[in-house]
């Protein structure tokens, strides 16, 4: 839905929403993904890496692209999200996350 169905919205409601690229409308992805992770069942291994994969990309590549090439000042509360998606993708043993 956020990756296909947000830029849909925005072209249909004459640009409303105008900055996908956004921090907030990166952010709302990014948090959606891991509410994703946080409803499948750790069995959905599948599932689970791909929406934690997705996290990450939008972790790395939008919201702090220039984290590998200098140094970054991450927030807390990114930081958070990026221990939980790692913790929602190790369900069966969490302490591996």
């Amino acid at each position: 839905f956020y990756d296909n169905q947000i830029p849909k919205l925005a072209l249909n409601n004459n640009n409303k929403i105008t900055n996908l690229k956004d921090k907030r409308m990166i952010a709302l992805r990014s948090t959606g993904h891991l509410k994703i992770m946080e409803k499948l069942d750790e069995n959905e291994i599948e599932k689970l890496s791909f929406h934690h994969q997705k996290f990450l990309d939008i972790f790395e590549n939008e919201l702090y692209p220039d984290a590998k090439s200098r140094p970054t000042s991450i927030s807390l509360k990114d930081v958070d999200k990026l221990i939980q998606s790692y913790v929602e993708l190790n369900k069966k043993s969490w302490m591996k996350g």
